[in-house]
């Protein structure tokens, strides 16, 4: 019968395996830094946990404590990795205010700082969701837009899907969905552009950015199909974007 600490390992490695840094994922790995204080894989979990609990001190110590452990390159690398992180994200707390906080975060980006500008931009938007006149859809474009300048195309994706999903009206919330059918198409997915171009156009036929961005999902899919008719219906809606018939 396996020992309490083998029984630990095993559910320390499975949880890590499944990327679960919930509860469970901090018991478990609380116990085992407490029996192998100087495991630096068990350390980098528990760190892992903290952070993702929003115990960004504790999770900063256990980082700065894992270095005296002479961890090998690859640990020691992740660890100065979330360590950054943490490290914005403690400091994005200090700042009030939301369009400083936009700033730092575009700054972060142009800088490929990523990690930081995630820390910012979580602190933007946290900031509008507290203002009732704040943005918060506005705060994941921006985001967005930022990594789309940095090269990070596909990771535009997410804050742009956050944005739809806190408001689903193509019609009251045009600009985002309009920014997604274009990041669709920028991160190699004309299929789903293209689908999500026509409900766009459901919602808001005449709209000069909506039919702007439809054109180039078209325009992608035809490129990857191969069909004259797709090509026909982008060369129609770059028409009707640019106000021509």
């Amino acid at each position: 019968m396996a020992s309490e600490l083998e029984q630990l390992v095993a559910a320390s490695s499975r949880l890590a395996k499944a990327e679960d840094w919930g509860a469970e994922a901090l018991r478990v790995n609380r116990r085992l830094a407490a029996a192998a204080p100087r495991s630096a894989p068990v350390l980098l979990r528990l760190a892992r946990c903290l952070s993702v609990a929003g115990r960004l001190e504790e999770a900063r110590d256990a980082y700065s404590k894992l270095f005296e452990l002479e961890p090998d390159e690859q640990t020691r690398r992740i660890a100065q990795h979330r360590l950054a992180e943490i490290r914005a994200r403690l400091g994005a707390r200090r700042v009030s205010d939301p369009a400083e906080a936009l700033r730092l975060a575009e700054e972060a980006t142009t800088k490929g700082r990523l990690e930081e500008s995630a820390a910012w931009f979580e602190r933007a938007l946290a900031l509008a969701e507290d203002d009732p006149a704040g943005d918060e859809c506005f705060v994941l474009r921006s985001w967005a837009a930022a990594l789309h300048a940095a090269g990070a195309s596909r990771d535009a994706l997410k804050p742009l899907r956050r944005a739809a999903a806190l408001d689903p009206s193509r019609r009251a919330n045009t600009a985002t969905f309009t920014a997604l059918t274009a990041a669709l198409v920028d991160a190699g997915e004309p299929e789903e552009a293209r689908l999500e171009a026509d409900r766009l156009l459901q919602a808001v036929p005449g709209d000069p950015a909506a039919l702007a961005a439809a054109a180039r999902a078209y325009a992608a899919l035809a490129a990857r199909r191969k069909e004259p008719a797709l090509a026909a219906r982008a060369e129609e809606l770059r028409r009707a974007a640019a106000g021509r018939r």
